[in-house]
C-alpha cells in the first residue's frame, strides 16, 4: 500500500473451486485495487484451483473509482490471464449501483482482447456464465 494515500472502498475475495470471487464496495482508489490483487494473488498461491479459473466480481455501491484504480485494475486482469489461468472475467451490479450504466462500457475495455467477459446483475446467472466458460475448456 503506498504510504500517502489510504485504500478507499472495501473488499472480501475467497477462491471456491474454479471461481475467485470478491465482494467490492465503492467508490475506490488505486490503493485498494493494489491490495485487492495482492489478496486475491495471496489466495491463490495458498490453495491454487487445478487449472482454469474465473473471477467474478459483486459490486456493492458503487462502481466509481479514479482513473488510477482503472489502470491498476488493468494490469490485475493482463496478469491473471497470463499468469494465474484466469480465463474469464465478469462484474456482477444490480440496476441499484452507482454509475453502473454510466461506467459498464469503461470497464468492459479492460477485458477485450484479455479474457471473456460479461456483467450480470445477480450473482446466479454469473455463476452460471463462469461455469459454462469453464465447461468449454473441459473444467
Amino acid at each position: 500500500m503506498n504510504p500517502q494515500f489510504q485504500a478507499h472502498g472495501e473488499f472480501k475475495t475467497h477462491v471456491d473451486g474454479h471461481l475467485i470471487v470478491s465482494e467490492v464496495a465503492g467508490p475506490w482508489n488505486k490503493e485498494l485495487v493494489e491490495d485487492w490483487a495482492a489478496d486475491a494473488f495471496n489466495q491463490l498461491k495458498a490453495a491454487p484451483p487445478a487449472g482454469a479459473l474465473v473471477g467474478i466480481t459483486i459490486i456493492r455501491g458503487s462502481i466509481l473509482c479514479t482513473p488510477e484504480a482503472l489502470d491498476a485494475l488493468a494490469r490485475a486482469v493482463r496478469y491473471g490471464a497470463n499468469h494465474l489461468d484466469c480465463i474469464g472475467n465478469c462484474i456482477v451490479a444490480a440496476d441499484d449501483v452507482e454509475a453502473r450504466s454510466l461506467l459498464e462500457p469503461i470497464y468492459a475495455r479492460l477485458y477485450i482482447g484479455v479474457t471473456p467477459y460479461r456483467f450480470f446483475r445477480d450473482f446466479d446467472t454469473a455463476r452460471q456464465w463462469a461455469f459454462a466458460l469453464l465447461a468449454e475448456k473441459g473444467f
